[in-house]
């Protein structure tokens, strides 16, 4: 079996929304990067080798989920901010502020990912009470 690079983990992420503009791919890099950063500061090393861009023999398929999963997080806070940023236009001739539903809707679907996120970290942690 080949070992898994980070296609695995944008394949997780993009299998997780369905969205009608492409994301750009130094974009998708750089959330890769900064899951892997999130993954190091909760769990651990994850043992990524940018060089080669691998993961070591035996990386299980619970870190790609979870690195896909963070990308997913970064994907929701920057779609939560661009619908802040929409539902607040006011200008001299223009006015665009919303009902508020789609920030709403957005807000529920950021902190459902975060809760995601924080439930699979807590399953890959090393239990103390054994």
């Amino acid at each position: 079996m080949a070992n898994k690079t980070s296609q695995d983990v944008f394949d997780v992420f993009e299998s997780t929304f369905q969205d009608k503009f492409e994301i750009p791919e130094s974009l998708e890099r750089q959330w890769f990067k900064n899951a892997l950063a999130e993954y190091e500061l909760e769990i651990g090393s994850t043992g990524y080798d940018s060089s080669v861009d691998q993961f070591p023999e035996g990386c299980s398929s619970a870190v790609i989920l979870t690195l896909g999963l963070y990308m997913k997080l970064y994907y929701c806070r920057r779609e939560f901010s661009r619908v802040n940023k929409l539902q607040n236009i006011v200008g001299k001739d223009l006015s665009m502020t919303g009902s508020g539903s789609q920030k709403t809707m957005t807000k529920q679907e950021l902190e459902f990912e975060y809760n995601n996120i924080c439930d699979k970290i807590n399953k890959q942690k090393t239990s103390w009470f054994s």
